[in-house]
């Protein structure tokens, strides 16, 4: 047996006191005269032997107690041979508490959060004041970075509150190791102790990786929610990529209801620039998640942003999904020719308000207006330079939509080498067999606007009125995996193909557009599919960013009346907050923000020489919105599935957690027995002096 408290022993010196006590009897005897003692003689030695013994008695009840109250101050305790603690000097004790907003929701005893603070309170009374202390939340705080002693600790958590991020168990132990290697207490191989304080949601599970330092023993403390329904806005995307003006736009909204009851009229709420649009109720069974289809029509041209809402106490943090977007009412297509542009595409796009168009022969083509357009044509070149391949690449690679038109004659030779350094389709021998444009996958998201909805749901078998194909280059897909198929011969021989490449994307078509290879430029569908390749643009940017993410934002300051100067940097802005993010210069007017702090969600405007730029949307990440978690017993079992031999799981409330660390640190506690023992040995004094005469 052992002692925490060894000093606590000198009090056993007061024992002496009751022992003095007895040994000089103070009491003070009356004498009394009979005319006769004899017949007393026997009764006063049989009463005063009595009286020795009770005495003795009392006297060793009073030295027990005294004994037991003493080694009780003491904390004696039985050594545990099996503890994976050290006896050092000063330990090393990080706890992690989870301040996520999971943790905001009510267990038993308030919020998760208080909860995890009054544990980790309690934890400290587990160790000595000369102990060293670290605290980790999600927030990661440079204050937090250090060693506390205990009174610093208990007050850095009462201080700790609900955050938006969250962090991996990796980043948690990285952060835990990192103080370590600094202080010098790593490379000495001294033990430390982790504690984890969370609701451990399942979006979050141990791995093998983390077993790899052997300094360090882990508890795990799960704390339980109780059952709770919460409905999420998870994303939201559009139907079509671009919005123009005076337009219909479809908002497809995904949302889930995370609980084990049916919910019935849900108010969705979609608002733009604050103004309300729309307003549908949805029916959720338990654990749903359905697509809600919403629409709006578009005013003028400009930035717009907008707010879809949900009413759900008492989880709100993802009740709102901010997001942005831009009706445009301009579109920049230029052509590049070998001798001639093509008199059926300008017709189309010259004539047209919402198209900025230009032409330029090849020898003549200005590289810096290239990145600037938004379709760009090669018709019928008969040779490309290696300077415009590689400008065409540049563009296509940034988001930028290119299309290939080929030439009468030598066509394998021209483009097939190209088109194979970009991993395109291929070009075949020229087809003279006259046939016709196959069906058409109207299901295809490239012709969603082209057809009308109704016409969308027909069966694909209906005969349609489609154009004659004279001869032509069929398109040899082979095995590129990125490529689509929108039109065919009837003999399913491609006439025209869509390959992701980068972030654009390239048409192929297999003919010259004139009416001796085909019927194409002359019929009805030629119009609606040369300007979906317009709309098609995949450079436009995300309508809305996710906290957490750590996703690079481009900047574009062509709008900006000033060009990007070091003297003037642009800064983001929301109410009252205003800070200059890490920008990196990417040449020209383009600029990348990085590592961005978003400091919550809503809409940020990025301001430049006093002019607002651009807007852009933040949302709370939704991994937070579900709040199943790991039982005690699945954590156990991931602990023996990842042979995680120091890592534990306690089980246990806050007003019994310092007692069970200090048992699995030190051994087994025995001062509450000598409390009781002290108890009993002051109940027999009292019955020894109130009944034993």
């Amino acid at each position: 047996m052992e002692f925490l408290y060894p000093n606590v022993l000198y009090g056993l010196f007061v024992v002496a006191i009751p022992i003095l006590v007895h040994l000089f009897n103070f009491r003070r005897y009356k004498k009394v005269y009979f005319s006769n003692v004899a017949m007393l003689q026997s009764i006063h030695k049989k009463t005063r032997k009595q009286s020795e013994i009770k005495h003795l008695v009392v006297l060793l009840s009073r030295i027990l107690a005294i004994i037991a109250i003493v080694l009780a101050f003491a904390q004696p305790f039985i050594p545990n041979n099996k503890s994976q603690i050290d006896h050092q000097k000063r330990k090393l004790v990080s706890i992690y508490i989870d301040n996520s907003f999971s943790m905001t929701h009510i267990g038993e005893n308030g919020s998760l959060l208080n909860e995890a603070q009054n544990m980790a309170l309690h934890i400290l009374d587990s160790y000595q004041n000369s102990d060293y202390f670290h605290l980790i939340t999600n927030d990661m705080y440079g204050k937090h970075h250090r060693w506390f002693n205990k009174a610093e600790m208990a007050q850095n958590v009462m201080e700790i509150q609900a955050d938006h991020l969250q962090q991996s168990f990796h980043d948690i132990f990285q952060r835990e190791q990192m103080l370590r290697e600094q202080s010098g207490f790593q490379q000495s191989h001294q033990k430390a102790i982790l504690y984890l304080l969370s609701d451990f949601q399942k979006n979050n599970r141990l791995d093998q990786s983390l077993s790899s330092d052997t300094n360090l023993l882990v508890r795990i403390l799960p704390l339980q929610n109780n059952p709770v329904n919460n409905i999420s806005i998870d994303s939201c995307w559009f139907e079509y990529p671009v919005q123009l003006p005076h337009s219909v736009s479809e908002l497809h909204v995904k949302l889930s209801n995370r609980g084990s009851e049916d919910l019935s009229n849900i108010p969705l709420k979609l608002l733009i620039n604050n103004e309300q649009k729309t307003l549908v109720a949805v029916h959720f069974k338990p654990n749903e998640s359905q697509i809600v289809d919403l629409s709006f029509t578009n005013g003028e041209k400009g930035d717009f942003y907008g707010e879809l809402e949900i009413d759900d106490y008492p989880i709100v943090f993802d009740d709102h999904l901010y997001f942005n977007f831009r009706v445009r009412d301009l579109f920049h297509v230029s052509m590049i020719y070998q001798e001639n542009p093509n008199v059926y595409l300008r017709h189309l796009f010259s004539r047209d308000s919402l198209i900025n168009w230009s032409a330029s022969s090849v020898n003549a083509v200005a590289y810096e207006a290239l990145k600037n357009q938004d379709l760009i044509i090669l018709n019928e070149l008969k040779d490309i330079s290696s300077g415009l391949k590689t400008e065409l690449e540049q563009y296509t690679q940034n988001g930028g939509q290119l299309l290939i038109i080929p030439n009468a004659q030598d066509q394998q030779k021209v483009l097939n080498s190209w088109m194979q350094h970009m991993k395109a389709p291929l070009y075949s021998s020229l087809d003279t067999n006259v046939t016709r444009l196959g069906d058409i996958d109207k299901q295809q998201s490239f012709f969603r606007r082209v057809f009308e909805k109704g016409l969308l749901k027909r069966k694909q078998n209906q005969k349609t009125d489609l154009p004659l194909i004279r001869k032509y280059y069929p398109i040899q897909i082979g095995t590129q995996n990125h490529t689509n198929k929108l039109l065919t011969t009837r003999g399913k021989k491609n006439v025209l193909t869509m390959t992701k490449y980068g972030s654009g994307q390239i048409f192929q078509l297999a003919m010259p557009l004139n009416t001796t290879f085909s019927q194409l430029p002359e019929h009805a569908i030629f119009v609606p599919i040369f300007y979906q390749m317009v709309l098609q643009m995949q450079n436009q940017k995300a309508i809305y960013e996710s906290i957490g993410s750590n996703r690079a934002v481009e900047v574009n300051l062509n709008k900006a009346t000033a060009d990007y100067s070091s003297d003037e940097v642009p800064h983001l802005q929301q109410k009252t907050i205003d800070w200059i993010p890490e920008i990196k210069n990417r040449g020209g007017n383009k600029l990348l923000m990085v590592n961005i702090q978003w400091p919550n969600d809503g809409v940020f405007k990025l301001r430049y020489h006093d002019q607002v730029i651009d807007q852009i949307a933040v949302n709370y990440d939704r991994k937070e919105s579900n709040f199943s978690n790991w039982t005690p017993e699945d954590l156990l079992q991931q602990i023996a599935d990842n042979q995680l031999s120091n890592f534990q799981v306690l089980e246990s409330t806050p007003d019994h957690v310092s007692s069970q660390i200090v048992q699995l640190d030190q051994g087994k506690s025995l001062w509450k027995w000598f409390v009781i023992i002290a108890f009993l040995m002051l109940i027999i004094e009292t019955g020894l002096l109130r009944w034993w005469k």
